[in-house]
């Protein structure tokens, strides 16, 4: 069975083409060849035609496609005559129809852009695209053919005009033309100048702008510097602030602190005057010497730091604050001559040491001397202090401040010289309160 080459359809054949002899197909191969046909590579291109319809070669109407393009061909045409022609041939020399109509169609193939065998709807499409074909080769024809008479009456118009006023013509349009050509020549000039300028210019404005480009970039470097290191400078200000905000807030604590009422802490215990916790007597009381001679060493430390607080300088005595064991020197006049004796500020706890008690009652009148004096020197500054008992010799108040005698069985003894104590811290706090308003 064969198919189109087009669509690939099954088609059948036509019965007249059973008949085509090896005769008949040299006679198409000598008419084909003595036609001026184009090669399938310059013809114009045909699109793949496909269709489902098929058809049958070699029919009536496929002759008439034929004879259509013959009367193109400068009217030539081919007849193929049946194999009644070829009688007298060699039987045997003969080939058979399938292979001539193989060779038949690849002979038509070759000649052609168009593909045999093809069926009927192929066919009239192929024929569609040729009418087109030929209908535009037509018309340029036409076109050229128009062009052409044109051009000869152009030409029979020029040959009439006179030479000389056709040179004349050019002559002044050659002119014109230089003129132009002058004064376009003068623009490019001036405009090249200008350019040349501009380029100059540009050049100039390109190196400026590099120029402040690199000033730009060294100022925000310099600023962006500045900048941290102002911001460095502002972190360290907060900080100082904040370090002297907190400085003077723990100032005006400590100023507001009473150091002095704070380190010396007098006040009194059913009676008995105490200094920093310590009891200064024995009224009613069992009090040990241990702590009686603690208090005594406060009470030592508070006239020394008042004395050199006050720069007061005391006549003939001087304050040795030694805790417990405590000391006062005194001075005497002794053959016109100064004599300093150290007195002990603290009892050794022993009622059998009568000479230390006789000392330690001198180192207490000593004591009581030191207070006399700042009083005087404070009352010499600050004539409005009003003191709470009045110190004479060994005596504060109306209460001696001698130790009672180990022997005596009076309580009122005892009770004497505890208030004689309690005068002395009552005085001592008297100092430290102006000493710390000052």
């Amino acid at each position: 069975m064969t198919s189109c080459l087009k669509c690939r359809k099954p088609i059948t054949i036509d019965p007249s083409l059973e008949m085509v002899g090896s005769t008949s197909l040299n006679m198409v191969k000598s008419s084909l060849s003595s036609l001026n046909f184009s090669s399938p590579a310059s013809s114009p291109s045909l699109p793949n035609i496909t269709h489902n319809a098929s058809g049958t070669a070699g029919t009536p109407s496929s002759r008439n496609i034929v004879s259509k393009n013959a009367s193109n061909l400068n009217d030539s045409y081919i007849q193929v005559n049946n194999a009644d022609a070829d009688t007298d041939a060699d039987p045997d020399a003969q080939e058979s129809p399938s292979v001539i109509r193989m060779k038949l169609f690849a002979l038509l193939s070759t000649k052609s852009d168009l593909k045999q065998p093809m069926c009927m709807e192929c066919a009239n499409m192929a024929l569609d695209l040729l009418t087109n074909e030929f209908d535009d080769l037509k018309r340029e024809r036409d076109a050229y053919i128009s062009f052409e008479g044109v051009a000869e009456t152009l030409k029979k118009d020029i040959e009439r005009n006179s030479d000389d006023q056709l040179a004349e013509k050019e002559i002044e349009r050659l002119s014109q033309l230089q003129t132009d050509t002058a004064t376009k020549q003068t623009q490019l000039d001036s405009l090249l100048l200008d350019k040349s300028r501009l380029d100059e210019e540009m050049k100039g404005l390109d190196e400026e702008e590099e120029e402040l480009h690199k000033q730009e970039v060294a100022y925000l470097r310099r600023h962006s510097a500045r900048v941290l290191e102002r911001k460095e400078e502002e972190n360290e200000l907060l900080a100082e602030q904040h370090t002297l905000n907190h400085a003077n807030k723990e100032l005006g604590r400590l100023e507001r602190t009473n150091v002095w009422a704070d380190v010396f802490r007098i006040s009194s215990d059913s009676g008995i005057g105490t200094i920093c916790g310590l009891r200064l007597g024995r009224m009613n009381q069992n009090v040990e010497w241990s702590e009686i001679n603690a208090a005594w060493g406060h009470v030592a430390f508070l006239l020394y730091s008042v004395s050199n607080r006050l720069n007061i300088e005391l006549n003939n005595a001087r304050v040795i604050p030694l805790g417990s064991f405590s000391k006062i020197d005194k001075a005497t006049m002794t053959q016109g001559s100064l004599k300093w004796e150290t007195l002990e500020l603290y009892h050794p706890g022993s009622a059998l040491s009568m000479l230390h008690t006789r000392r330690f009652d001198q180192a207490m009148v000593a004591v009581l001397d030191v207070v006399k004096q700042m009083m005087d020197e404070i009352s010499r500054r600050d004539v409005s202090v009003r003191w709470p008992y009045k110190i004479n010799r060994d005596k504060i108040g109306d209460n001696s401040i001698r130790l009672p005698s180990q022997f005596t069985t009076d309580k009122t003894v005892d009770e004497e010289w505890t208030r004689a104590l309690r005068g002395v811290l009552g005085t001592c706090k008297v100092i430290v309160q102006w000493t710390t308003s000052t």
